[in-house]
């Protein structure tokens, strides 16, 4: 608990030396309006409305689905039992003028798993192979962060349940989650850090990214940080923590 302790202490020393949200930080990339010189796009669906979605709130995270997954198979992946998440609300979010395979790039609604995990780490689990341990964040991680990190992409591997994952997180310029609730006000700002494992640890998420390997619990983990990141992917990777 002290070595723990004196983590977080590192962690928030280094943030503090990252510009504050919003004054000359990197910001998400966003969709560039296409010229009206240029021919009508012939695609079935539009990749840019994802981008457009996630680029206005930090409350939806981006989602590329397998080739042969379907719109129901993605609503109940991340909806749940329940059938919180309908493939009405994702194709309408998501501008979507086909809900046949194989999608684009979707956003997602965010939902939190619980205090000390907010993303939907049950939904990954469910996600990814048994062989294959999901490494999350410990509470620790967001407590450096100040509170302003959250999931921004999942990418998972081939099959389903997958043999792979990458999740990608981004600092915001508020906290997204705030007691078990998304605040849709806030916004991400830039790249964090990001958790790759199986088939995706070999992944490239950020340019010149600076990488650290753990195990846990006997799965190899992949910790991926900007190159100009003051925090070190070791540190990230030393706080990671199996998700039952």
């Amino acid at each position: 608990m002290r070595a723990a302790r004196a983590l977080v202490l590192l962690f928030a020393a280094a943030m503090l030396t990252l510009p504050a949200c919003g004054d000359g930080g990197s910001q998400p990339p966003t969709a560039t309006p296409a010229s009206t010189a240029s021919p009508p796009s012939t695609s079935p669906t539009p990749p840019s409305a994802a981008l457009e979605v996630v680029g206005s709130s930090a409350a939806f995270f981006l989602y590329q689905p397998a080739p042969e997954e379907t719109l129901d198979e993605v609503a109940r992946l991340f909806g749940g039992t329940g059938g919180t998440l309908t493939p009405e609300e994702l194709a309408i979010r998501n501008r979507l003028r086909s809900t046949a395979p194989p999608l684009p790039l979707l956003a997602i609604p965010l939902s939190v798993a619980s205090p000390d995990a907010p993303f939907p780490a049950g939904a990954l689990r469910a996600a990814v192979r048994g062989g294959i341990v999901l490494a999350v964040p410990a509470p620790e991680v967001f407590d450096g962060y100040r509170g302003l990190a959250a999931l921004r992409r999942v990418e998972l591997g081939r099959g389903r349940p997958a043999d792979g994952y990458l999740l990608e997180f981004w600092t915001t310029d508020a906290p997204v989650a705030k007691g078990g609730l998304v605040d849709p006000g806030a916004r991400f700002d830039a790249p964090a850090f990001a958790i790759a494992a199986g088939s995706l640890e070999g992944a490239e998420p950020f340019p010149n990214g600076r990488r650290a390997e753990t195990d846990v619990d006997g799965t190899r983990v992949v910790v991926t940080v900007p190159a100009e990141s003051p925090v070190a992917p070791e540190t990230v990777a030393s706080l990671l923590r199996p998700w039952r």
